[in-house]
């Protein structure tokens, strides 16, 4: 340690010791206080504020002490004792600092060399000045500085660039700082080339950190700091500002002209409030977190009198929070793209149309920009805006910070808004934008989020307001309504393009077919349009559907058909998650809504599109084989004479576990004296694998909880799970044949060690299933293939909600049967407990369907009894008791 080298007569440990506790007990005190004030309503700024004054009165202290104690040169040293400057960066030189956020020190040391030991006295110095706070628990970052190195690293180094931006004198001298400061400044006002470089740095920083911590400003546990619309978001703006017109913070980039008043103070408000969320997270912890949970959300809502229950506050909330980010988040994106296009000469531009009052659309083959005459107006139209959009459609290019700035005034002008909802050119160009195929160049994506960042959707449709930044406070959903349902459609035009072919080859040829259907692309845009209504959403917003489709110019038969698909969106993943697709029932149900095969096309893809982006892990490889096979199974409902597919079709139809074709596989298999496993090995896709084990069985009671226990004892998890009996055997409706039928148990495994699948672990679960079902039962037909779980880094992980526990009770239109739907948190042998309950109570499983969505599973089950008439409701209460016991 360096403190050594003081003089001999200083008892340096004891001085040390002694200012760790004095530190200790300040930083308690003042930290407590600082908490005390957030719990009885103070704003969290002032709180910040508050915190960065106590910290001055602190460093100040220490700094004075180690001056004190180290005036005398170090031993053997040549030079004669120094003082260093003592300056803060980061968020403390901006004079805010979050209640567990470090705090960032440069020691600025004079010019002098380090070989003779002069640098010894300095580092003492620092040592003597930050190991109190270091010991005290305060979380400090340094670094010491000479004024040349520190200019020179500025210069050359974004992160340096950035600190010397954020700085103010703590303690010692001002002259240093304020010399380099000049300095700093007068380079950027000379060099050109200097604040290019330093600001696309800075737009690649941008990019990279939204990449990583989230580029949407709509996700649900939103990263405060470094997410898109964050709070460092509202850093870049006063960096850009300060390295391209010289001034520090909002306020005085009004006075350069480089952002409006209005503009100016919706960004420090929204900064505001995401500063006072963040400090409610920290004076909730005991540790450092930006990202703002579920629990947070509830908790927080809750206190700052959002609403009167955990879901309804913490929805509001974030409401508000989600449109605070985006004007940060727009902000940022057009600050630092006008300032990239003030540092770029305006000479290779060249005229794409003139939109009339001394404005001209202009390109220079990399972007739109919007080029104002004289003394011209940057204020657009109603036409003009849509003369901007056209022109972005037939020619996809970014546009320019000016051109995205003016489009977002003109679509938030009363004036224009009133004007695009009466004009049949803007209904044209919204149903045209709908189906339009734009590759992702713009800023926000593709034209299609690009207009609807900017407001167009709203200022066309009134009724998608109240879905911007509405939250769909659940486990499954990652983007707020109005975010998800825009990114839906841009799933469909994926499909289209044929972007997802090599993974979805069948789906992407049905959604080419129907490149141009309004109507489709409609109903996916609108699927949630009624949200605010909660469960019955579907109905509400097939109502609202009937009002806005008429509006926008569209005929009595083509809003039907839009209303349609929102009023039924939901229901084919309805029915292929709860229905047996052998049941006779079934198929009168599907053939009593669906009207047509065109129409249960279109319900497919919608159904795809809303699954797809609800997260990334919504769409799992087995809800799409669940729906894939309920759709097939459905067109032979409605179109029974349809011809036989290839064998090819009708192989990729088997593995995706159709029953019928099970059943003629499994059947044909066994007639040509097949092995008694197959092993069919794909492509490695994910990180984890699971294996699908079909087994086939003529037990009349069904081996479900048999196998269900035997493969939780041996380690194996089921993720996935559906059993049926052989479809011919059902439809005969013949029970003289039902107890010798084939039973088929369709399971999706995967070690719950998380190992990797081998054929040797595969051949000790087959021979663990053989002895389960006995000598003389059907052959066990093992699949093993190999999927990816997408595996979010560990920044990125979201704590999910607790799940309530719910069994709902449904008997089928006979009366003979009934279907029982379990949802609850996921657990070890859940599947294993609960068919075994089925079978004391003396139930058969006739058809099932297990799916897991993060730490929540569904179980649906059909169910008769074997012997007699269905139980009564009394009893079927006290199943439904047992069943939530084993839960």
């Amino acid at each position: 340690m360096v403190l050594g080298a003081l003089d001999a007569q200083v008892n340096a440990a004891a001085i040390a010791s002694g200012m760790v506790a004095s530190t200790t007990d300040y930083i308690s005190l003042h930290r407590g206080r600082s908490q005390s004030a957030l719990q009885n309503g103070q704003d969290g700024v002032h709180v910040a504020e508050a915190w960065s004054r106590a910290l001055d009165g602190l460093l100040t202290s220490l700094f004075a002490a180690s001056s004190a104690l180290l005036r005398q040169p170090a031993s053997g040293s040549k030079h004669p004792a120094f003082e260093p400057t003592l300056v803060a960066v980061g968020s403390y030189g901006r004079g805010r600092v979050a209640l567990r956020s470090d705090v960032d020190l440069v020691l600025l040391a004079p010019e002098l060399s380090c070989r003779d030991g002069a640098c010894s006295h300095t580092q003492a110095f620092a040592e003597f000045l930050l190991y109190p706070l270091w010991d005290s628990g305060l979380e400090v970052g340094h670094t010491i500085q000479t004024e040349a190195g520190f200019l020179a690293h500025a210069l050359s180094d974004l992160k340096m660039a950035t600190a010397l931006l954020d700085t103010k004198i703590v303690a010692g001298s001002a002259g240093p700082l304020a010399s380099l400061q000049t300095a700093f400044a007068q380079a950027l006002a000379q060099d050109e080339a200097l604040r290019r470089r330093l600001l696309e740095a800075l737009a690649e920083e941008v990019s990279q950190r939204h990449q990583r911590f989230g580029d949407s400003a709509f996700l649900l546990e939103p990263q405060l700091k470094l997410a898109r619309g964050g709070l460092r978001d509202a850093d870049v703006i006063s960096w850009a500002g300060h390295i391209r017109w010289g001034a520090r913070g909002t306020r005085r980039l009004v006075a350069a002209g480089a952002i409006r008043e209005s503009e100016h103070l919706a960004v420090r408000q929204a900064a505001d409030f995401t500063w006072h969320l963040r400090q409610l997270i920290h004076a909730m912890g005991r540790m450092r977190n930006d990202r703002l949970s579920f629990e947070d959300q509830e908790s927080i809502g809750l206190r700052l009198g959002f609403g009167t229950s955990p879901a309804e506050a913490a929805e509001r909330m974030m409401q508000v929070y989600y449109r605070h980010a985006k004007i940060v988040a727009e902000s940022c994106e057009r600050l630092l793209s006008r300032a990239l296009d003030t540092t770029t000469a305006d000479t290779r531009w060249e005229l794409v149309r003139d939109l009339g009052t001394g404005l001209k659309l202009r390109t220079d083959g990399v972007r739109l920009k919007l080029y104002v005459e004289g003394g011209a107006s940057e204020t657009l139209t109603a036409a003009q805006t849509l003369e901007v959009v056209e022109v972005a459609r037939m020619r996809p290019l970014p546009l320019g910070a000016t051109l995205r700035d003016a489009l977002a005034r003109a679509w938030h002008a009363e004036s224009v808004i009133a004007e695009l909802r009466e004009s049949s050119q803007a209904h044209a160009v919204f149903l045209q934008i709908l189906i339009a195929r734009t590759p992702a160049v713009f800023a926000r994506g593709t034209l299609l989020r690009e207009v609807h960042d900017l407001g167009f959707i709203t200022a066309v449709v009134p009724e998608f307001v109240p879905l911007v930044g509405k939250v769909h406070f659940d486990v499954y959903h990652t983007y707020t309504v109005d975010e998800h349902s825009v990114r839906a459609l841009d799933w469909l035009h994926q499909l289209m393009s044929g972007a997802e072919a090599a993974a979805l080859p069948r789906t992407t040829e049905l959604a080419a077919k129907m490149a141009d259907d309004h109507v489709l692309a409609l109903g996916v845009l609108f699927h949630d349009i009624g949200k605010n209504a909660g469960r019955e959403h579907p109905e509400v917003g097939a109502v609202m559907a009937e009002t806005i489709c008429p509006r926008l110019g569209l005929g009595a038969e083509e809003t039907a058909a839009v209303a349609w698909l929102v009023r039924f969106h939901l229901q084919l993943y309805h029915w292929a998650m709860r229905r047996d697709v052998t049941d006779p029932e079934t198929a009168s149900e599907v053939r009593a809504v669906i009207p047509s095969r065109g129409v249960l096309d279109r319900l497919f893809l919608l159904t795809l599109c809303d699954l797809a982006t609800t997260s990334e892990k919504a769409l799992t490889p087995w809800k799409l084989e669940l729906l894939t096979a309920f759709y097939d199974q459905a067109s032979r409902f409605l179109c029974p004479d349809i011809e036989e597919a290839d064998s090819e079709t009708w192989q990729a139809r088997v593995l995706a576990g159709l029953p019928t074709d099970i059943a003629r596989w499994v059947e044909a298999l066994i007639a040509r004296g097949g092995a008694t496993t197959l092993e069919i090995f794909g492509r490695i896709r994910h990180r984890r694998e699971h294996a699908d084990l079909l087994i086939c069985s003529t037990s009349p009671r069904g081996l479900l909880p048999a196998i269900a226990a035997d493969l939780e004892a041996s380690g194996v998890n089921i993720v996935g799970a559906r059993s049926w009996y052989d479809p011919a055997a059902v439809a005969r409706r013949d029970r003289s044949v039902e107890s010798t039928k084939q039973r088929f148990d369709l399971l999706t495994v995967n070690e719950r060690s998380g190992e990797c699948w081998t054929k040797e672990r595969l051949a000790e679960v087959e021979a663990a299933l053989h002895a389960t079902l006995g000598a003389g039962e059907m052959p066990v037909l093992v699949r093993a293939r190999r999927r990816m779980l997408e595996v979010s880094p560990p920044l990125m992980r979201r704590r999910l909600p607790p799940i309530e526990p719910r069994i709902s009770f449904e008997r089928t239109q006979r009366g003979e049967a009934a279907i029982i739907e379990v949802r609850a948190a996921d657990s070890a042998g859940l599947l294993a407990r609960l068919t075994r309950v089925f079978a004391e109570h003396g139930l058969e499983i006739t058809y099932s369907a297990v799916a897991t969505d993060g730490n929540k599973v569904t179980d649906v089950f059909y169910v008769r009894a074997l012997a007699g008439e269905f139980p009564s409701d009394t009893k079927v209460s006290a199943l439904c008791a047992e069943l939530r016991a084993v839960l």
